[in-house]
């Protein structure tokens, strides 16, 4: 039981078991990181869209910046990008104001 255990551990940890000794391990890459070390520079922010805007329009010229754009309603988006795209789609006309979302806010969805 606890050969398995360990082996497992060990796998997990991004490690191999060499074929014949389970005591033995080589381990073939470092731990992985977490996903929001590993893309923390990509960031999810609430966008306020104003109201008498070219929705079309506006969705296109951000999508041009490589941001991922979600619309969630006809005044409320949700974009994620890098926090320099993020900074040249918040002075697009019609965006009306951004907010980053809360990490934690981010792990209810």
């Amino acid at each position: 039981m606890r050969r398995i255990v360990i082996v497992c551990l060990l796998v997990l940890s991004g490690c191999q078991a060499v074929p014949g000794h389970l005591d033995t391990a080589h381990c073939i890459q470092a731990p992985c990181q977490p996903k929001v070390e590993q893309n923390d520079a990509v960031r999810q922010y609430y966008v306020r869209i104003a109201p008498a805007v070219d929705y079309t329009a506006l969705k296109i010229r951000m999508e041009r910046t490589d941001a991922e754009i979600n619309p969630s309603g006809p005044w409320f988006w949700y974009v994620t990008a890098t926090p320099e795209t993020a900074d040249d789609i918040s002075h697009i006309p019609g965006v009306q104001y951004m907010m980053e979302v809360p990490v934690a806010d981010i792990a209810l969805k």
